[in-house]
């Protein structure tokens, strides 16, 4: 959903990892986070929250002043010294979704991330921005979304992220229009879209500014300010 909430992905190590290794991912484990982002010309606050059952169990959640929510779990199945990897499973109101997480440590300054989920999405009902009256019944087809970024840490108080981010639909989706009796299908999902993230680490808090920007001309890039807690 948001930048956040992809690095809520990270989540406590073992102590088998090595301890650079240990020391980049946690830069990223917020226990409590708030962000706000310009979203069709209105504000838009999440709050986001992740917590540590076992050193490999985690549970996590966000919700936004738009009430769109996401909880889910992690658990890590294999790490060693320069590598960390999550099995994931979310639970939204539009969609189910299962994936895997990777960490790739180069060296203390150099962190590879990716992540490849399958999404299985619920129909729901969407009503037009200029055409309130007028609430389809959108079906979403199956999708798989992948990213892949890097991490660069020069110094110890800032890290800057890139990330590559595709989600691929299976089939077209659908919209069903009740009034007309009518369903008509559109292109099958393709989105590209490309995230900049500047983080600043001082102790307890952690400022952030995250450049969103997308290959489909009719969406907007966005810039979203952040703030975690890590007490």
């Amino acid at each position: 959903m948001r930048i956040f909430a992809f690095f809520s992905l990270f989540v406590s190590l073992s102590t088998a990892a090595d301890t650079s290794l240990v020391n980049t991912i946690e830069k990223f484990t917020d226990i409590f986070g708030i962000s706000f982002s310009q979203y069709d010309g209105s504000t838009v606050a999440t709050l986001d929250g992740n917590y540590y059952v076992t050193e490999r169990l985690r549970v996590f959640g966000d919700i936004d002043t738009d009430l769109n929510w996401e909880v889910g779990s992690g658990y890590s199945i294999w790490s060693g010294e320069t590598y960390y990897t999550e099995n994931s499973f979310t639970v939204s109101e539009y969609k189910l979704s299962t994936g895997i997480f990777i960490a790739k440590m180069l060296d203390e300054k150099w962190t590879l991330i990716g992540d490849v989920n399958y999404n299985y999405k619920f129909d729901s009902e969407r009503c037009f921005a200029n055409f309130q009256e007028i609430c389809p019944t959108e079906s979403l087809s199956d999708s798989v979304d992948y990213s892949a970024g890097v991490i660069w840490s020069p110094i110890k108080y800032i890290d800057l992220l890139y990330k590559f981010n595709q989600e691929i639909g299976f089939k077209k989706n659908e919209y069903y229009f009740p009034n007309l009796d009518e369903t008509f299908q559109v292109g099958n999902t393709n989105e590209i879209f490309h995230e900049v993230v500047a983080f600043i680490n001082l102790k307890y808090l952690r400022p952030s500014i995250t450049y969103t920007t997308y290959r489909d001309e009719n969406r907007e890039d966005t810039i979203e300010f952040g703030l975690t807690f890590d007490f």
